[in-house]
């Protein structure tokens, strides 16, 4: 029997995906199922900076935009039927409290990640203070985007190893 190594677990090749989920215990499982797809939903004021936003993301593989919201009355309805893995946020989306809606979104998606973009950097300790997971300035290059949303990536994939632990546990 041919061995593939996937994810640092020995799988037998000639089981088949089902199969496997009947071979290996849930940690295993859960170390196969790494976040490898982030659900990516863009609320931001201006529509150029969605569009471009649209544009980067949409040329990264494993990325995928679910939608695009203008203002706060969408941004928790979106939420609630695209039931994205992460939220770009603009800080002063019209029509929304940020401080307040990082609490309010994670009430509807507990395991919703966030990522403040703002043109104005001096707003990033106030985002990072009311539960965003990183900060953006718009000022910044593409790449640092990128980089945050790596970061936020990483961070699902640990929760999902450490419930892993838990369950197994």
């Amino acid at each position: 029997m041919e061995i593939v190594h996937l994810h640092n677990t020995k799988i037998p090749q000639m089981l088949d995906v089902s199969e496997v989920f009947l071979f290996y215990p849930v940690v295993r499982l859960l170390d196969l199922l790494e976040v490898r797809w982030m659900r990516i939903l863009v609320a931001d004021n201006q529509p150029k900076v969605r569009q471009a936003l649209r544009v980067l993301l949409e040329h990264q593989p494993g990325l995928e935009v679910v939608g695009e919201v203008s203002d706060g009355k969408d941004l928790l309805a979106q939420v609630e039927v695209a039931y994205p893995d992460l939220v770009l946020l603009h800080w002063r989306l019209r029509g929304w409290s940020a401080v307040n809606s990082l609490s309010d979104l994670r009430e509807v998606h507990p395991d919703l990640a966030v990522i403040v973009l703002s043109g104005h950097p001096e707003v990033e300790q106030a985002a990072l203070a009311a539960g965003a997971d990183a900060f953006v300035s718009k000022a910044d290059p593409p790449e640092l985007l990128l980089e945050a949303i790596a970061r936020v990536k990483r961070a699902k994939n640990a929760a999902v190893a450490s419930a892993a632990t838990l369950t197994d546990e």
